[in-house]
């Protein structure tokens, strides 16, 4: 429910305050473990394509690899491998 509000903010164009909500998002560990990959997803390309932030983009993508209650490799359309590949090369 909570990332609906981040879909709408995204919508809007309104990408710091969904990098804000996901982050909170992320913060918690009560429910949603199984959307994790795709709001670290989301983060790392609203961080990365929209606020033109690089660096931290990698930073989330490191902490969804390593973080082990994330599923972001059993999600389905979740393509941090791909976005993670630029970054190293830009960075």
């Amino acid at each position: 429910m909570c990332y609906l509000g981040v879909e709408v903010l995204q919508k809007w164009r309104r990408y710091e305050e969904a990098v804000n909500q996901l982050e909170t998002l992320l913060q918690q560990d009560v429910f949603c473990f199984d959307s994790r990959g795709r709001w670290y997803d989301r983060l790392a390309l609203n961080l990365h394509q929209h606020l033109k932030q690089p660096e931290k983009a990698m930073i989330v993508i490191r902490q969804a690899l390593f973080r082990p209650t994330c599923s972001v490799w059993a999600s389905p359309g979740i393509d941090t491998e791909s976005q993670a590949y630029p970054l190293f090369t830009c960075i």
